[in-house]
C-alpha cells in the first residue's frame, strides 16, 4: 500500500493532469530512484524539481511552477537533518536549495546552501563546498550583486584548484564569464569563456564546441551568446 506521502503527490498530480500524472509521476520516480508507493521526506526537493521540469510542456510553465511548489510544501525541514553524517545532510539541503532555485525562490535557495555550506565544511568535502559556492554566486548574478558573485566564486575557484576538481573549475570559469557578461564586460567575458573551454577541451569535461567558437570568432557577442547557452 502506498505511503500517506505517495498518495498526497499522486492526487496533486492527478488532480493537475488526470491519469497523465499517475503515469509521470512514476516515470520521474524511477529515474530518481525512488519507490513511487514510498516516497519519503528527504525526495521530495529532487522530486519537486523533476516534476516541474517534467510537466512544463503539458501543463504551462505557471501551472508546473505551482504544482511543484505544492509537492515541497509537503517538506518537514526536520527531515533534512536526519542523516548523523554531516556529508549526507549537506547534500540534502542542496537538494532543497536546487529545488527552490528552479521555482524561482532565491532567498530560499540561499537559506539552504548556507546551510549545507556549513555542514559540507564539518565533513571537510571540499568538493561540496565549490560547488554551493558556485550555486550561491549564481543566485548573487541573478539578483545583481556582481561583487559578491566574484567573490564566492574565486572562493570555489582556489578550492577547484588546490583539490584538482575539473568540474568545478569549469563550471566557476562559466560563472565567471556570465557575471563579466551580465555587466557588459565582453572581452572578460571572453577570457573567461575561454578558460572554462580550455579546461572542459584538456580534461574532457563537458564545454563548447570549437566549431562554434570558430565559426563566429568575429563577433564578441555573439560567441558569448553562444557560451551562455
Amino acid at each position: 500500500m502506498a505511503s500517506e506521502l505517495s498518495q498526497r503527490i499522486n492526487e496533486m498530480m492527478v488532480r493537475e493532469m488526470d491519469r497523465l500524472g499517475e503515469h509521470v509521476l512514476k516515470k520521474q520516480c524511477y529515474e530518481l530512484a525512488i519507490m513511487p508507493d514510498d516516497i519519503g521526506q528527504t525526495d521530495l526537493p529532487k522530486l519537486s524539481k523533476a516534476i516541474k521540469e517534467a510537466t512544463s510542456l503539458f501543463i504551462g510553465k505557471d501551472k508546473a511552477t505551482k504544482l511543484s511548489k505544492g509537492i515541497l510544501k509537503l517538506l518537514d525541514e526536520k527531515h533534512l537533518h536526519d542523516h548523523e553524517d554531516p556529508a549526507s545532510k549537506a547534500k540534502r539541503l542542496r537538494e532543497a536549495g536546487d529545488a527552490y532555485k528552479t521555482l524561482g525562490a532565491l532567498d530560499g535557495a540561499l537559506a539552504y546552501y548556507n546551510q549545507a555550506l556549513e555542514k559540507a565544511k564539518d565533513a571537510r568535502d571540499s568538493s561540496e563546498e565549490a560547488r554551493l559556492l558556485t550555486r550561491m554566486a549564481g543566485i548573487y548574478r541573478r539578483q545583481g550583486k556582481w561583487g559578491l558573485a566574484t567573490q564566492l566564486l574565486q572562493e570555489a575557484l582556489e578550492i577547484a584548484k588546490k583539490i584538482n576538481y575539473t568540474e568545478g573549475e569549469v563550471e566557476v570559469y562559466r560563472g565567471l564569464g556570465r557575471v563579466h557578461w551580465r555587466k557588459s564586460d565582453y572581452e572578460k567575458a571572453i577570457d573567461y569563456f575561454l578558460r572554462q573551454l580550455n579546461v572542459g577541451v584538456i580534461e574532457g569535461a563537458e564545454a563548447v564546441s570549437y566549431t562554434h567558437l570558430r565559426a563566429h570568432e568575429t563577433s564578441l557577442h555573439l560567441v558569448c551568446r553562444l557560451l551562455l547557452e
